[in-house]
């Protein structure tokens, strides 16, 4: 509640109570991000197969993802040739 909004960032937050709302906006997401468990391959490969289905069940058949990091593309590659 009392953390102030880093740099370049945002902390979204109550208007009545002050409260963090869980929407951080730009450099503010690094707050998380730093503290977040590493995670492998198999991990994330497990992870977007269960986005895929999730998708297709709720019929998205496009999605755009503008953050694309080394690891998440080579994610994506993986799933291609496998699908």
């Amino acid at each position: 509640k009392e953390t102030v909004d880093p740099p370049k960032g945002v902390i979204k937050k109550d208007p009545l109570t002050g409260e963090p709302n869980g929407h951080l906006l730009e450099a503010a997401s690094r707050l998380v991000a730093r503290v977040l468990p590493k995670i492998n391959d198999e991990v994330r490969d497990e992870g977007l197969q269960y986005a895929i289905k999730k998708l297709v069940k709720h019929g998205v058949t496009s999605v755009h993802d503008a953050a694309v990091t080394r690891s998440l593309f080579d994610t994506y590659l993986r799933a291609f040739k496998t699908n």
